[in-house]
């Protein structure tokens, strides 16, 4: 499990908690640890997007859940671009 903080680069304000979850997130224990965990970031209006952890990862479709969990247009993070 790791979790990461984005913040806004100009004011350091936390806008966006990522956790990357493994497959002990599909046990009950850790089922009810995330409930909890998505509640605490709920009552303080800090959302989070949980992504399964792989290997590998495709930084457009990172961004895009990025951006869908902000609920923005606008991008809020500089993602490398795929060279093709």
């Amino acid at each position: 499990m790791s979790i990461f903080l984005l913040c806004r680069s100009d004011t350091l304000e936390p806008v966006l908690v990522v956790e990357l979850d493994d497959a002990s997130h599909d046990r009950p224990d850790r089922r009810e640890r995330d409930g909890f965990v998505d509640e605490l970031f709920a009552s303080v209006e800090l959302p989070i997007l949980h992504l399964r952890a792989r290997k590998s990862y495709e930084p457009h479709e990172i961004r895009r859940q990025i951006e869908e969990a902000l609920r923005i247009g606008e991008p809020v993070l500089a993602v490398p671009s795929q060279k093709a």
